[in-house]
């Protein structure tokens, strides 16, 4: 599929979520079932089916991804760290615009765009990049607790309980060892995995909202910009740096170049910051990188 035909699709598919959503034709709380779907169910079993097949010889360059993204992240904490202590904004936005911009969102937009213009050999690096947001996961979260005060316990039980990364775990080692799962079980894992994509993006538009979004545009605006621009500034020299080229660099900067994750609401609800500009900032770098990203992707 081209780039143009991807991210149409993408935007439609979008589309119908949002207006589902809006029209009551799907409630809230199915949208949580069908989030739930993707994330405990369907995405794990992409992520087992696109290892299990694959050639392991690959993994010192695949290793490289997550070190790519977690450098990355850890340079873009300090800078907005800085930009946004010299706002002198309360530690409620601040931390807030933080967590949206150091986690990114390269599961659920990352790997529709990527498995749609590059296919299954870019989705397995997109897969391993994805590795970052499950460490920033628990950074951000250790974060919090440090800041806010909270249970460090509940950081260590998400990582531990969190499909996705047990299905990389698992689906690495499967494929190291040739480990046989039989045809049966691969067709149920490989029809799981084929409703991941549709899914994510459903899922994506069901998510949106605009409500209050031009209350803080100002703030809104700094963490998009600070997300989609100089997120992938950054990973550009560290992807120099770690010596990743052709195709392997291609995918990296892209993924680097993802929107926000929505996870990010969660903890930014769970801690009680501002939970509407978060979710601001989430809307307006997704939607804006529907044109940021077909951009990059012609340019390299």
């Amino acid at each position: 599929m081209d780039i143009i035909s991807t991210f149409l699709t993408i935007f439609v598919i979008l589309l119908i979520g949002f207006i589902a959503k809006r029209s009551d034709f799907i409630s809230e709380s199915e949208g949580v079932t069908i989030n739930n779907v993707v994330v405990n169910l369907a995405m794990p079993c992409l992520v087992f089916n696109s290892l299990y097949s694959e050639n392991m010889s690959l993994l010192p360059v695949l290793g490289k991804f997550p070190i790519v993204g977690f450098i990355t992240a850890f340079i873009c904490f300090i800078i907005s760290y800085y930009i946004l202590t010299l706002m002198d904004l309360p530690d409620k936005q601040k931390w807030a615009i933080i967590s949206v911009v150091i986690m990114g969102n390269t599961g659920f937009v990352g790997f529709p765009v990527i498995s749609g213009v590059f296919g299954s050999s870019g989705l397995l690096r997109a897969i391993f990049f994805n590795i970052t947001d499950v460490l920033m996961m628990v950074v951000v979260y250790l974060m919090f607790v440090i800041k806010f005060g909270g249970s460090y316990g509940k950081a260590i039980e998400r990582i531990i309980r969190f499909p996705v990364l047990w299905a990389l775990i698992i689906g690495v080692v499967f494929s190291f060892y040739n480990v046989s799962i039989g045809p049966v079980l691969s067709n149920v894992i490989k029809y799981l995995a084929d409703m991941t994509i549709p899914l994510i993006i459903l899922s994506l538009g069901l998510s949106m909202k605009f409500d209050n979004m031009r209350d803080k545009i100002g703030l809104t605006l700094t963490g998009t910009v600070l997300k989609l621009f100089l997120y992938p500034f950054i990973a550009f020299f560290i992807i120099k740096l770690l010596g990743l080229t052709g195709f392997n660099s291609t995918i990296a900067l892209v993924e680097s170049a993802m929107p926000s994750a929505m996870l990010a609401i969660s903890y930014v609800m769970e801690f009680k910051l501002d939970t509407e500009l978060t979710s601001s900032i989430i809307v307006l770098d997704t939607l804006i990188s529907l044109v940021t990203l077909p951009i990059l992707i012609s340019l390299i």
